[in-house]
């Protein structure tokens, strides 16, 4: 079935009671050069004119829509199928302060093994 990338993202963010309007920016994770950041004009102009098979996975998996407010919206697939997945930023009541400082050095000793651009 062929969906229009546009009119998926509006209802995905129509279910979480945003718009267009909310998007901040949309991130693509490029292997050689890393992160890059696009306007949402330019995306929302482009995603209009695209039309995919969602039972085939035709859209960049590392797809990011980050919107105003922190949430984030995310592309993913199962069995060949894709859709767009709605991300709520994460809420705690943590202060951060007071963790110890050998949590970071811990997580980042074993995260710098291995770096997602490889």
């Amino acid at each position: 079935m062929k969906i229009n990338l546009y009119e998926e993202l509006a209802k995905t963010l129509s279910r979480n009671n945003k718009t267009v309007d909310d998007i901040l920016y949309v991130m693509l994770l490029d292997r050689k050069e890393g992160q890059k950041y696009y306007k949402p004009d330019r995306f929302l102009k482009r995603a209009k004119n695209i039309n995919y098979n969602n039972s085939q996975v035709e859209i960049r998996i590392d797809l990011t829509i980050v919107l105003k407010n922190g949430d984030f919206i995310i592309r993913n697939n199962c069995d060949g199928f894709e859709w767009f997945e709605y991300m709520k930023l994460p809420k705690t009541d943590v202060d951060l302060e007071d963790l110890p400082d050998s949590v970071y050095l811990d997580y980042f000793k074993r995260e710098s093994k291995v770096s997602p651009l490889d």
